[in-house]
Parts: C-alpha cells; sequence; structure tokens
C-alpha cells in the first residue's frame, strides 16, 4: 500500500490554502505510516519469514483457509476478556480483521510471503475532505494494545517461528512512545557529569534532540524523497517529529480504553 497526494480540498483560495496544508499534513502522517509499514513488512518477511499485519484490502488468502468452518467461527466470534460462562467480555469484535486474519493463517501452520514492487503497489489518498485519518490513528492504536500481547501470550506460535520478528517488532509497538523515551534520553543526559561540566550545554542538549529528529528520517526517507515538498512542510517545519510525540499521548489513551471497538474511521451501516 502507497499514499497518493490529495486533491484540493476547497474552491476557496485562502481557506483552500489551509485546508491543504492540513489534508497534506495527514496525508503525509499516513505516508510516512505505510512506509514505515512496508519497511517493516520487507525486513522481517526476508529475515525470518515473520509478518505482524498483513492489510486485508492488499491480500490474497487460499480459499481452503475462508472456507474453513472453524476460521468463520473464529472470525465472527471474537471477544476481548472473555472467560468462559462467567464473564462475557467485550465483542463480537469488528475491528481488528486484518491483524486477526494474519494471527490465524500463522496459528493454522501456513506462511505468508510478501512481494512489494512496483507492479503491485495499491494507491490511496489519506488526507482528504472529510478528515478521517485522526480517527484511523486512534482505532490503529487500540487495535495494537489489544491484539499484538495476544500474539506472543496466548498464540505463542510466533516465538519459534518468527522470533526475530516478535523481538524487533511485535513487543516494541506496545512500548515505543517517543515522546517518553526521548524525554527520559534527555534528562538522562542533564543529570551526567558531562552535561555538568560542559561550557555550552544547551548546544549539548540541542544536539540530542536534533538527533532524535533526524532518526525520525530512517524509514519514513523514501516518502521524503518522492514528496520533497512534504519534508519542508512537515518535516523541516516540525509538525511531523512533534506529532510522533503527541502520538504517544494516544497510545496511552488507547490502552487505558482498549476495550473501545468502534471503526473510528470508516462508516459502517
Amino acid at each position: 500500500m502507497r499514499v497518493r497526494s490529495p486533491p484540493d480540498p476547497s474552491k476557496n483560495f485562502v481557506a483552500g490554502l489551509w485546508e491543504q496544508y492540513v489534508a497534506g499534513f495527514w496525508n503525509t502522517i499516513g505516508g510516512t505510516y505505510l512506509t514505515r509499514h512496508n519497511f517493516g513488512l520487507r525486513t522481517t518477511n526476508a529475515a525470518d519469514g515473520g509478518v505482524f499485519c498483513v492489510a486485508a484490502r492488499a491480500a490474497l488468502m487460499r480459499a481452503s483457509i475462508v472456507k474453513d468452518a472453524a476460521f468463520t467461527q473464529a472470525f465472527t466470534n471474537e471477544y476481548l476478556l472473555r472467560f468462559g460462562d462467567w464473564v462475557s467480555g467485550f465483542g463480537p469484535v469488528v475491528v481488528d480483521d486484518d491483524v486477526f486474519l494474519t494471527r490465524w493463517v500463522i496459528d493454522n501452520g501456513w506462511d505468508i510471503k510478501i512481494q512489494l514492487s512496483e507492479e503491485t503497489v495499491m494507491t490511496t489518498a489519506i488526507g482528504e475532505y472529510p478528515l478521517k485519518f485522526p480517527s484511523q490513528c486512534e482505532r490503529w492504536s487500540r487495535t495494537t494494545m489489544r491484539q499484538n500481547p495476544i500474539k506472543p501470550l496466548i498464540d505463542r506460535t510466533v516465538w519459534w517461528k518468527f522470533p526475530l520478528t516478535v523481538w524487533s517488532t511485535e513487543l516494541i509497538w506496545l512500548y515505543n512512545a517517543a515522546l517518553f523515551w526521548d524525554g527520559l534520553a534527555a534528562y538522562a543526559l542533564t543529570r551526567t557529569d558531562m552535561y555538568a561540566q560542559s561550557a555550552d550545554r544547551k548546544f549539548m542538549l540541542c544536539a540530542l534532540i536534533g538527533l532524535f529528529w533526524t532518526t525520525k528520517l530512517i524509514k519514513t526517507l523514501p516518502w521524503y524523497w518522492m514528496y520533497p515538498t512534504d519534508f519542508i512542510l512537515y518535516f523541516l517545519i516540525p509538525a511531523a517529529p512533534i506529532f510522533t510525540c503527541c502520538h504517544s499521548l494516544l497510545k496511552v489513551y488507547t490502552a487505558l480504553t482498549f476495550w473501545n471497538i468502534e471503526w473510528l474511521g470508516r462508516q459502517i451501516e
């Protein structure tokens, strides 16, 4: 999957400029998200065959899998915190379908192969009005908080089948929060003798923050290479890095409200 640039959302020049900037911002956030997502899929699949999540709209599954009665039963009757006849839990879960499908395939002895090439690219526009991507971010974050612990703690197949993927992706996504870890690293620097004895503490601290900022390019550089204007508007003007920090707060919120199984960001009739 790859994000494409959205159309101009308004014909009014002044309002249109602002709306276009906002739409472009969310489109860039979505584009860099999918760029990181594709990077992770390609590297883990090449390393040990592991896949943390395959987008259902971009997947081909064997007919024998989806025709399996056990699959249908599990797919339509997934509940959160359900314990036999004593606790009914929350559900049935209608979201998290992508991760459920990935988990089912892995746990039932199938392998997954990722194909990433220009011939297989599917495109979508995220920064379109009315904006839906902020709600999607909330839904996706809850999916991570709900589904990622299931793989290593309940299913457990991934431990012996894709150990590198577990350590490099599955577990990290649960506690990866740039605002807290970067903040703690900056605080730790200020407590060192090197910092205390430095003649230019502000420069040292700014250099560390600049390093954090630059690391946000490691996986997202392909997007900014294709769209250099986005690099200027949303990275040099640090809207995207600031969002990365704000997303850490969103992860905390969604972790505390993980039982919310609304399909945010999409109208379901």
